[in-house]
């Protein structure tokens, strides 16, 4: 997987994002200008004098989207429409008073949203429809990312932290997966990475990815997601999709499995093989936004030690989607913004 710096995104640096072919798996790394952080300071200074409460937050992502510097919003456009941005990491955005917070220690909080929240959800904005689940953090659509004492040793799970969380793409045994997920840190004081890779065209012999992409394979549900077990057919489906130059996964190493025996886990253990090869340890710091294309791009986390003393790593989560008709049949008919089983 390659990174690309576009160090001050001049028309030219953003034209190579947009036209040429697409192959490797690509990174897209941007720096905010002090220009730039100071106008998004204000905003989110203003939305942190605010009050919005979860049921709100989707309008008031929208009403911040069109106030977002105009550089920061094509980039985030390039994400969701051009074959050659697989990932997009915005570095350098104000966090404001959420800095002061300390980390949740549990999942489901009622809390308001802070400014940096919203910054955050009307990025997301850009990128499709912002969803959450009834069966994760109370519905929420910013979901909290944070170390939880219970879940210590759940390999699995985002609030676990003393095992490897392995290579996945989000929400894999959905039948349409959501088309991105964003990950805006607040802190990462231990400077822990999340992990990306991806396929090129020819990374996988053509017999292993003609197997990859045979429908010989079935996804398991999140541990954290028990409540979609029986949401969905079983039938089995293919691992890796889309066209030969832009190949999609739907994967997650824990709980994948071949339907058809040895050649199937063989064919398995080599994707997992290179994806460990491709892979690039994105780190996060205060104030960075990562667009991950979920269809193209897996993602893995390494253990780490939390302490507990309210400044633990927390990252916020949000899933959105191009498209929602296909899914609406999932939404709640109390908020179009939540899907359940």
């Amino acid at each position: 997987m390659r990174v690309i710096a576009v160090e001050g995104a001049t028309e030219r640096e953003l034209r190579r994002l947009v036209y040429g072919q697409p192959g490797t798996p690509t990174l897209v790394e941007y720096h905010c200008s002090d220009a730039e952080a100071l106008a998004v300071a204000d905003l989110v200074e203003e939305a942190d004098d605010g009050a919005v409460d979860q049921n709100s937050s989707p309008l008031a992502g929208i009403s911040l989207a069109a106030r977002i510097p105009s550089r920061l919003t094509e980039l985030a456009l390039l994400v969701r429409s051009s074959p050659l941005i697989d990932a997009l990491v915005i570095r350098g955005l104000p966090t404001g008073a959420i800095s002061n917070i300390p980390t949740p220690a549990k999942h489901g909080d009622d809390r308001l949203l802070m400014g940096f929240e919203l910054l955050a959800l009307a990025i997301a904005t850009l990128t499709g429809n912002p969803m959450g689940y009834s069966t994760q953090q109370s519905g929420r659509v910013i979901n909290d990312i944070v170390p939880i004492q219970e879940d210590a040793t759940v390999a699995n799970a985002s609030s676990g932290y003393l095992e490897t969380f392995d290579f996945h793409t989000e929400d894999a045994f959905m039948g349409m997966p959501p088309n991105f997920i964003q990950l805006a840190c607040v802190r990462n004081p231990t400077d822990a990475p999340v992990v990306l890779s991806g396929l090129a065209p020819m990374d996988v012999d053509p017999d292993v990815m003609a197997i990859l992409r045979s429908p010989g394979f079935r996804v398991g549900v999140n541990p954290k997601q028990s409540g979609w077990s029986l949401a969905f057919p079983k039938d089995p489906r293919p691992v890796v999709e889309g066209s030969e130059n832009r190949p999609r996964i739907r994967y997650n190493a824990a709980d994948t499995a071949a339907v058809d025996g040895d050649a199937g886990g063989d064919a398995l253990n080599s994707l997992r093989r290179v994806l460990s090869q491709n892979s690039v340890d994105l780190h996060l710091s205060d104030g960075d936004v990562a667009i991950i294309d979920n269809h193209r791009i897996a993602h893995s986390r390494s253990p780490y030690e939390p302490s507990f003393l309210g400044k633990d790593r927390w990252l916020l989560r949000i899933i959105s989607f191009k498209d929602t008709e296909a899914l609406e049949s999932l939404l709640d008919h109390r908020n179009p913004n939540i899907l359940r089983p």
